[in-house]
């Protein structure tokens, strides 16, 4: 069968397209995982997830996105999403519990959110509770490939510390 995916590249800030004629079969079950610590920060360079590409558009907020972020901490067992937009500042970030599954699995669901904006920092309620499962598919020194519970690929370089 053939699949098509889209996803965005951080780098050059283009969207791609790449048509397959390999099976259906998703990136974690083609690729074996590898060991490495999933713990830091990590920028996200690609995804094929259409919720950020909808930001890198602006088409949620009219704003561009300036950088997006995740920081897994396995010693206080959170995860931390981050949005930078291109103005004033402004960022927005999602945190909450982890769960470590498995060596290559986490569990996540958010209970925190953070609006940052010219160095002000606003709690705001959690109208949708968010959360799920990421896969490590590949883990490098500084380069992570996952799959989440939505099905999408997102790859992350490891941030230095």
């Amino acid at each position: 069968s053939s699949s098509n995916r889209q996803g965005y590249d951080s780098r050059t800030e283009n969207f791609t397209s790449n048509s397959s004629s390999s099976s259906s079969s998703s990136v974690a079950e083609q690729v074996e995982p590898t060991a490495g610590p999933l713990s830091g920060a990590w920028r996200l360079l690609w995804t094929t997830e259409a919720s950020v590409h909808s930001l890198v558009q602006g088409q949620l907020l009219g704003i561009g996105v300036r950088d997006i972020q995740q920081s897994i901490d396995l010693t206080e067992r959170r995860v931390t999403n981050s949005i930078a937009f291109a103005l004033l500042g402004l960022q927005l970030q999602a945190s909450g519990p982890l769960t470590v599954v498995n060596s290559t699995r986490i569990q996540y669901s958010f209970d925190r959110l953070l609006l940052k904006l010219l160095g002000l920092q606003l709690g705001l309620p959690l109208l949708i509770k968010g959360g799920g499962w990421t896969d490590c598919v590949v883990l490098r020194q500084d380069v992570r490939v996952m799959e989440n519970s939505r099905r999408d690929t997102l790859v992350l370089q490891r941030l230095q510390q």
